[in-house]
């Protein structure tokens, strides 16, 4: 009885853990969504700072969040973001947000590459500093890389930046702003 119900048990934690007896646990692929816990924020009609928990007592306009989950946020114009967020860094002026910056997790150069290119192509950016940012990178040169549109709101700017890890030695930011003539 005792040896079945181990048996029972061992069958229910490899399920669980989505694994045979004979490999490890397998992860999600990159910046894929996944089943889990999902933050939203909806962008779409609103930047009020009431729609995202600004702590009261942050007195500051600048707020940083570690997320370390997957987030899906809408934003004007039918944008939106779906990715697995390490970090994200609000502003706000006068009670309304005028910048978010999503820090995605970090990734090897081919996860980077694809990743941003997927972006750039999603958001209407050039993807061209993306592939000479990996033909660079290929080379061995090291840098980062950005691409960003002004002209149209919202702004937004994609980077690829040093994550500082051998493994995963790159990551991509993805900063949207509602900065208007107003704020200046």
């Amino acid at each position: 009885m005792v040896k079945s119900s181990i048996i029972v048990i061992l069958v229910a934690s490899l399920i669980s853990c989505n694994c045979s007896p004979l490999t490890s646990p397998s992860a999600p692929a990159t910046n894929q969504p996944a089943a889990g816990p999902v933050k939203s924020w909806d962008f779409s009609k609103s930047h009020s700072t009431s729609d995202i928990p600004w702590p009261d007592s942050e007195l500051s306009n600048y707020y940083e969040m570690a997320v370390n989950q997957r987030v899906h946020a809408l934003f004007e114009n039918s944008l939106q973001l779906d990715h697995f967020v390490d970090r994200v860094y609000f502003e706000r002026w006068k009670g309304r947000l005028i910048f978010v910056q999503f820090m995605l997790e970090p990734e090897t150069v081919d996860e980077a590459a694809s990743g941003a290119r997927d972006l750039a192509r999603k958001w209407n950016l050039s993807q061209k500093p993306v592939d000479e940012w990996l033909a660079d990178v290929q080379s061995g040169n090291l840098r980062t890389a950005a691409t960003m549109r002004n002209a149209l709101r919202p702004q937004v700017s994609l980077e690829i930046l040093n994550s500082f890890d051998s493994k995963k030695p790159f990551y991509i930011s993805l900063m949207i702003s509602w900065y208007d003539s107003e704020f200046r």
